[in-house]
């Protein structure tokens, strides 16, 4: 749905989200946000957040499996696996999660997959507050966000701590999280919590509690990836203060267990098995692709070379991630690549086969985008104008309206496994590139579909 929003108005709603630290700064200005909403039917809407919340259960359930020992033959590769490992306690959930979700040309959606480790795109579900959208699947996320954290805490200390006080904790050179945590300062300060934002080298543990800047801290909210825990000073001391309940962390360590994209070829294994029901089963080859480990894949073959050879046939159907890839890097998709270029990455990856997955590539629809800064010669070739984007010497606010093909990836986000709000991802190629993308308001609207 076309908003009708004048380009000097849509820069002015550009630098209210620059100010309230919802985007960051960059050079493509407006064209971050796009003025048109994407419609989504009520029934797709629950959709999206069902299939979402059961995707989670089931992935909690396997990974409280894997932590009592009752998968065999499946080996956790894991940075600090010693450490993190050491936490025996079932999961009951995690704070964070945020599937990417897309919809298949038939219109079904599928889940490619489930994000635990780094909360990013909770900035993102303001966009629809600056746009006035009606029916907005975000607005009660702060809401949601905030009696989440308290539910967390309280389950956590169980009544042996009454006062929140948190340590944002980021990598203070990294622009996107210090941002995030700016973002999250803004919800977090209108409780009336004790909270900083802490860079990962001015963190303490003295006497059984994190401190940093001479205070003391009970809940430690993290924006860095959890892969890069062997960066973190005394990460294995934070792992013990969790442990013995007094360090709430956020999302907890073993986060990185559902993180680790391998867990879906995992999924895929146990449909072999006793240990899920058959309606998880069922739900798993429906709205999962077919996952597997790249090792796995090699193993079922009588040498790796007759492997590379099949995967060289079948260049078409699949996508070959790294197992802890972020922003579409370590992303080999086939169907758009050259022979050359796959095999280039083939190699590459089957010299370190269980640092990657395989996924069946799922053909997504691609949908007519109204968008403001779309130059109608130039909307045929993704190429050309992917070239555009990256090379920025065209501004976005020069540029002719038009209509644009995207591929849209929904970020559903949950909050103690359950619904939270929902962002929409827009982007002319099958990866999604930051410098392609373009974010659009979410509107629900009640109209008949089948799904």
């Amino acid at each position: 749905m076309k908003l009708n929003i004048k380009t000097k108005d849509l820069k002015k709603i550009h630098n209210d989200m620059l100010y309230d630290n919802v985007i960051i700064p960059s050079l493509r200005e407006s064209a971050l946000i796009n003025p048109e909403s994407i419609n989504l039917s009520s029934a797709e809407f629950e959709t999206l957040k069902s299939i979402t919340e059961k995707a989670n259960n089931i992935v909690i359930k396997v990974l409280n499996l894997l932590i009592s020992n009752e998968v065999e033959g499946y080996n956790i590769d894991i940075p600090s696996k010693e450490v993190i490992m050491k936490n025996k306690g079932m999961i009951k959930d995690f704070f964070l999660a945020r599937s990417d979700v897309f919809k298949r040309r038939d219109g079904k959606f599928f889940i490619a997959e489930i994000n635990y480790c780094k909360p990013s795109g909770h900035k993102e579900l303001d966009t629809e507050f600056y746009f006035n959208i009606e029916n907005n699947p975000n607005a009660k996320f702060k809401e949601i966000f905030l009696n989440g954290i308290e539910e967390k805490f309280n389950d956590y200390y169980k009544g042996k701590e009454k006062e929140i006080n948190i340590a944002l904790v980021c990598d203070t050179y990294k622009y996107e999280e210090i941002t995030l945590a700016h973002y999250y300062k803004s919800i977090l300060e209108k409780k009336g919590y004790n909270l900083d934002i802490v860079g990962i080298n001015n963190i303490k543990v003295i006497d059984n509690s994190l401190w940093a800047y001479g205070k003391k801290f009970n809940v430690m909210f993290r924006k860095f990836p959890m892969e890069f825990t062997n960066e973190f000073p005394q990460y294995p001391e934070l792992q013990d203060l969790y442990i013995k309940g007094n360090l709430l962390i956020i999302n907890e360590p073993r986060s990185i267990l559902g993180q680790n994209k391998d867990v879906f070829s995992l999924l895929w294994k146990l449909t072999n098995t006793k240990l899920l029901s058959k309606e998880e089963i069922k739900f798993i080859k429906t709205y999962i692709p077919f996952t597997i480990n790249l090792k796995d894949y090699i193993k079922s073959f009588s040498s790796k070379e007759d492997a590379i050879k099949q995967l060289s046939k079948d260049k078409d159907k699949w996508v070959m991630k790294e197992v802890f890839t972020r922003y579409s890097e370590g992303v080999y998709l086939g169907k758009m690549m050259s022979i050359n270029d796959w095999l280039k990455g083939v190699y590459t990856a089957t010299e370190l086969p269980g640092k990657f997955i395989l996924q069946k590539f799922v053909p997504i629809k691609n949908e007519p985008i109204f968008s403001y800064y779309a130059n109608k010669e130039q909307l045929m070739e993704e190429d050309t104008l992917s070239y555009d984007f990256i090379n920025k010497s065209i501004r976005f606010n020069n540029r002719k309206e038009g209509i644009i093909n995207n591929y849209i990836n929904y970020g559903v986000h949950l909050v103690n496994g359950k619904y939270a709000g929902m962002f929409a991802r827009c982007s002319p190629n099958l990866i999604t590139h930051e410098d392609t993308v373009f974010m659009n308001p979410i509107n629900i609207i009640d109209r008949e579909e089948t799904l």
